[in-house]
């Protein structure tokens, strides 16, 4: 039997069924990314070859101008909570883990609110200055899709999180960790990709 933390930061034995099924869901949590990287790298593709093959980006003169401020706001976020995620992963070892394991989860599930409430305005900006999902053709459309792909797995991980926060499990927090982290660099990629260039 292997030793682990509790919620308190007291050590608990652990029984080597738990590990094996920790094991099995690692694997599940890899599959898992490697199937949302796969989908999501199909999605930056899929922008990159519209753009690249589009004579004038956006192909509809009366598209408005993409807002960079509360995009780079999101970015911020996403890596703020990632960081403050791994910092309160790191303190585990010095037996204080699990009071601040949990309110970073609850703190990174809230800049995951704030991130949904930033694209949500972006959104309706948009929308109001005549960015439609239909009438532009590709550029709406991709715009919407991506930045959409992007606000459904951030409300997946926020809700996730903030549900292990109330439930505790280190090695659980750890997967939803490593989910926030792809969507972190995946942002990363969409801002500059579809906000900068």
């Amino acid at each position: 039997a292997r030793a682990r933390l509790d919620r308190s930061g007291r050590k608990m034995t652990v029984a080597p069924q738990t590990v094996t099924r920790a094991a099995t869901a690692y694997l599940g949590t890899f599959i898992f990314l490697a199937a949302w990287a796969m989908f999501a790298a199909a999605l930056l593709f899929a922008y990159g070859y519209l753009r690249l093959n589009a004579g004038a980006w956006p192909a509809v003169h009366s598209a408005p101008r993409l807002s960079r401020l509360l995009p780079f706001l999101n970015v911020l976020c996403l890596l703020l909570g990632g960081s403050a995620l791994r910092y309160a992963l790191g303190a585990r070892g010095e037996n204080i883990g699990g009071k601040i394991l949990s309110r970073t989860l609850r703190f990174t599930a809230s800049l995951g609110g704030v991130f949904l409430i930033f694209i949500g305005y972006l959104w309706h900006d948009l929308s109001n200055r005549g960015l439609s999902l239909s009438g532009d053709g590709n550029y709406g459309g991709t715009f919407f899709l991506l930045t959409g792909f992007y606000a459904f797995n951030v409300a997946i991980a926020s809700l996730g999180m903030l549900i292990q926060s109330f439930r505790f499990s280190f090695e659980a927090t750890k997967r939803w960790s490593l989910f926030w982290d792809f969507i972190s660099v995946g942002w990363v990629g969409v801002f500059f990709g579809l906000f900068i260039f």
